[in-house]
């Protein structure tokens, strides 16, 4: 029995069901480089039109997250970061004490009178 003209051979269908991850890479790569179509490739996976403009949807999200995270701060650099304020805010209030308390040390000292002290000899 021969198959017709105008039957895709079964390897470019791909088998029916859920898609591996490796096959929706290839599938937004090739879409993305302009290799291939929606038709093509939703043909070649066996997928409807609408599953690779969503394969797609989730390869140019992912992209976006991909590059923002080389950017963003991560949470334990956040909490790092806060650590280091409120250490900074602890120092602060510490020196601020030592200067005061200083300062009513020395007022203290220049009330009391001095004491001539006796000779030795």
């Amino acid at each position: 029995m021969t198959k017709s003209k105008n039957t895709p051979p079964e390897s470019t269908r791909g088998r029916p069901g859920r898609r591996s991850a490796a096959d929706r890479t290839e599938a937004v790569r090739l879409l993305l480089s302009g290799k291939s179509s929606i038709e093509q490739l939703s043909l070649k996976y066996a997928v409807s039109q609408e599953t690779i403009e969503s394969w797609r949807d989730q390869g140019l999200d992912a992209l976006d997250t991909a590059f923002q995270s080389g950017t963003a701060r991560s949470s334990k650099e956040k909490e790092l970061e806060q650590q280091l304020a409120q250490m900074r805010a602890a120092l602060t209030r510490t020196v601020m004490e030592k200067e005061l308390l200083q300062q009513a040390l020395d007022i203290e000292r220049d009330k009391r009178p001095t004491v001539p002290r006796r000779s030795r000899g």
